[in-house]
């Protein structure tokens, strides 16, 4: 807790006792209950009570009270910085967290943190918080915040932050400009909607194009924009096959059948990325499509075939 945020000694006197959750509040600064030391990521050192901790966290209980017998008065986590720890505490002592102190800054932090203490009621305010900044904030907000988590949790990880963000994030057509969306934050969006039926705004192909253009903008470094044809591949064979390789973990993500075979003739293709016997059998299916159709798909049942999931348009 910083200095600032500490309440006035004087007025907590005059109201103890009036209020059970400003009374627990207190305990927060009060050295006279300080028993245990929780080292953070970040190497600042909170103060906390244990027996507080351990009976209104089970997580908290296992690490303080191990199977031996032994008490940790003690405790190193790697992974929580002191901005989760702290609002973690205040909402272990007194079962609020003060609106204030949540931000978009550190939400995931607090989020990871409470999920690695498992408590349920923090985790559902925050998801409360992200959901209200969505709405009030720019569309950029989901993209970095989706990249924040996926830094943090790792790609695998799937939870209730990962799912509202993903569908916020389906439903903003990605365009090929610099924003805050990361490669591994890609990766993931395209991994959670693929061949799910979620609303997805963005085409195939553009989702092909804004991932050339991003991975072109991390190669090259530049900011210049490359909107106009981000498919230019006039570089030193080093850079070419650089742009390849940070291509190649979306792959796996990409639906090369919901593009046009002219798009995957002119703008795939002469990548020299995809297996040559994927494109053929791509180019296979889609053949077969158009037999069995005869011509009877109009031009917005096509534009509904080139986007993933439910079309959201």
């Amino acid at each position: 807790m910083t200095a600032s945020s500490r309440p006035d000694a004087n007025q907590n006197n005059s109201l103890r006792g009036k209020s059970l959750e400003n009374d627990l509040k207190q305990l927060l600064y009060d050295k006279r209950f300080f028993d245990i030391k929780l080292r953070c990521s970040d190497e600042v050192v909170i103060n906390a009570c244990k027996a507080i901790l351990s009976n209104r966290c089970n997580v908290f209980n296992k690490l303080i009270f191990d199977e031996c017998g032994k008490i940790n008065n003690d405790i190193k986590f790697y992974e929580i910085n002191s901005t989760a720890m702290n609002i973690l505490l205040e909402f272990l002592y007194t079962s609020k967290v003060e609106k204030e102190r949540l931000t978009v800054e550190n939400v995931v932090e607090v989020y990871y943190a409470a999920t690695y203490f498992e408590l349920d009621v923090l985790q559902e305010c925050i998801i409360d918080f992200i959901k209200q900044s969505l709405e009030e904030r720019d569309e950029d907000l989901g993209k970095k915040l989706l990249s924040q988590f996926v830094e943090k949790f790792s790609t695998d990880a799937d939870n209730e932050m990962a799912q509202v963000l993903v569908d916020w994030i389906a439903k903003i057509k990605l365009v090929p400009i610099d924003d805050s969306l990361s490669l591994f934050g890609l990766k993931y969006l395209l991994c959670k909607t693929f061949r799910v039926r979620k609303p997805f705004a963005t085409t195939e192909f553009s989702i092909w194009e804004y991932a050339m253009n991003k991975v072109k903008r991390i190669v090259i470094k530049t900011n210049s924009t490359m909107q106009n044809y981000p498919f230019n591949m006039d570089y030193e064979p080093n850079v070419i096959q650089e742009i390849k390789d940070h291509l190649k973990p979306l792959l796996p993500y990409l639906d090369l059948c919901r593009m046009e075979s002219y798009e995957i003739a002119k703008y795939v293709e002469p990548l020299d990325i995809f297996p040559t016997q994927k494109l053929l059998d791509t180019y296979r299916r889609m053949s077969q499509s158009q037999s069995q159709s005869q011509g009877s798909r109009n031009l917005e049942t096509n534009e509904l075939a080139c986007i993933r999931g439910i079309p959201f348009i």
